[in-house]
């Protein structure tokens, strides 16, 4: 039998809880093995929310492309809420296919579909396709942007403004790397843009048997080990940036460097950061989703025990030799009573992190639980007779 454990929460700890913040000021515990200069930069667990370096983050400046990054989000979340289909043709309007910048070269009048624009934008961060799928999406890219920015704020981004989908320079324009971070976290989460994140070099066949070569912004898929995204970009005014995401077995980090002066630097600082990263931090398991975590009794049910499962996984990263500097708490129940109903959420699991940093997993039964007969019978006997 599997060893119990059950600790209760009080209200006002779970009041505070729920108080803190879901992002957090990193701790700079990363030793840096080259000179970051004063440029703006973040390291973070996308798995985790933990953010394990950052200087500058809070920054408001013009990110250039990388703000194709939430008109991407804007797509997927249309596809995976059936209002679009990867197959749907969308006809090019004269203004997408005009626009300036880097280019599919999309023919005006001729319909693409979905998938090949994706194709584009991801991999050679194409302008015309951005503009057509906002034009598909919302009527126009001024509607477009409007959406944007609902969903910046949704997602809590204070400190970010759209006034385009590609990321022209637009007086106004504007996001931090702490916001970037964000965004690409969000992005990671929707498994059809892995489909080609990680794609190199590939093909666009037009509709009238021309073809455009297309080949990845971001360098590090090819010469990083584990990259797989997210966003380059460059303007005379944002200079050049980029979000750059990678794994090493199961663990994943996200680097942010915005305002660089030249790509060289911005490419190496990336990838020195995440190579940091992996050097010195490990991924702890918590809690796997959806395996056990303990079996607590039943009263009054056909069984004498309930078996409890995490949700969801709950991992953390932790300095490599070192303890976590972290709390795990457990709200759980010394026992329930029958009936009980598989996938009902009876407690969590919650790591506290001392930056205020919080993240948590429903647990819930795993199986049906009937009342049993006689003890039933008993316990409306002893209701009947108090």
């Amino acid at each position: 039998m599997r060893k119990h454990w059950a600790v209760t929460i009080t209200a006002a700890w779970m009041a505070l809880l729920l108080a803190l913040p879901c992002g957090a000021l990193a701790n700079n515990d990363l030793t840096l093995s080259f000179d970051a200069g004063d440029h703006i930069m973040l390291l973070m667990s996308p798995q985790t929310g933990q953010v394990l370096y950052a200087q500058n983050e809070q920054e408001r400046v013009p990110i250039a492309s990388v703000t194709k990054i939430m008109t991407l989000i804007l797509t997927f979340e249309a596809i995976e809420a059936g209002k679009i289909a990867l197959d749907d043709p969308v006809t090019i309007s004269k203004t997408a296919a005009a626009t300036e910048g880097s280019q599919a070269f999309l023919d005006a009048g001729s319909a693409y579909p979905v998938s090949e624009l994706l194709k584009t934008i991801i991999i050679s961060s194409a302008n015309d396709s951005c503009v057509a799928m906002a034009e598909y999406l919302a009527g126009s890219e001024p509607s477009f942007v409007i959406a944007m920015n609902e969903r910046a704020a949704q997602m809590g981004l204070s400190d970010t403004n759209f006034c385009t989908c590609t990321g022209l320079p637009y007086q106004g324009q504007y996001s931090t790397a702490a916001d970037v971070a964000v965004m690409a976290q969000e992005l990671l989460t929707h498994d059809l843009y892995f489909t080609w994140s990680s794609t190199w070099m590939d093909t666009l066949e037009h509709p009238s048997g021309r073809e455009t070569e297309l080949t990845n912004t971001n360098r590090l898929v090819r010469f990083f080990e584990g990259a797989d995204g997210v966003k380059t970009g460059y303007s005379s005014e944002a200079g050049h940036c980029l979000a750059a995401t990678a794994t090493r077995g199961e663990m994943r980090l996200l680097a942010v460097v915005l305002g660089y002066d030249n790509s060289k630097t911005r490419f190496t600082h990336a990838q020195r950061l995440l190579s940091d990263g992996f050097d010195q931090y490990e991924l702890v398991n918590i809690a796997a989703g959806g395996e056990p975590v303990c079996e607590i009794p039943v009263r009054g049910g056909s069984t004498a025990q309930v078996e409890l499962i995490a949700e969801n996984a709950l991992t953390v990263l932790q300095k490599k030799g070192q303890g976590g500097n972290y709390q795990i708490m457990k709200n759980l129940p010394q026992q329930l009573s029958a009936p009980v109903r598989a996938g009902t959420c009876v407690g969590s699991i919650t790591v506290l992190y001392p930056d205020g940093t919080v993240q948590s997993t429903p647990v819930v039964a795993a199986q049906d639980v009937a009342p049993d007969f006689w003890g039933y019978v008993a316990q409306v006997a002893r209701r009947w007779c108090s």
